[in-house]
């Protein structure tokens, strides 16, 4: 009897379920795509003017601040004595990059340079 019940059941959803794919199946792949994808964010770009040394001052600027929180690029220039930062504003800002730096032990003064990556 139980089994009965069972296969019963299962014919009903057998038949229901088909009907109710063939609705979903109304919207289309780009709108699910669209869906699924979040806003990129815009990301802002500061360059600071430092007092570099040598090529281990570079590396330990590169090591330490590219992996600060919003951080998406980074190009430091011992010739140039700067370092560029392209980063997302909504996860850091201009001042915790600057303090990331100095707590390195260098000096950063943002620079009225444009922002590129020939930092």
């Amino acid at each position: 009897m139980n089994r009965l019940v069972v296969i019963a059941l299962a014919a009903v959803a057998a038949i229901a379920l088909p009907s109710s794919f063939a609705a979903a199946s109304e919207v289309t792949a780009s709108e699910i795509s669209a869906m699924s994808k979040k806003p990129k964010a815009a990301l802002a770009e500061v360059t600071f003017a430092t007092h570099l040394h040598c090529e281990d001052c570079v590396k330990k600027i590169q090591e330490n601040v590219a992996f600060e929180k919003g951080v998406k690029d980074l190009s430091v220039s011992l010739e140039k004595q700067t370092v560029w930062i392209k980063y997302d504003p909504s996860k850091t800002d201009e001042a915790k990059l600057e303090a990331a730096i100095e707590e390195l032990g260098y000096e950063a003064e943002k620079t009225a340079e444009e922002p590129g990556q020939d930092a």
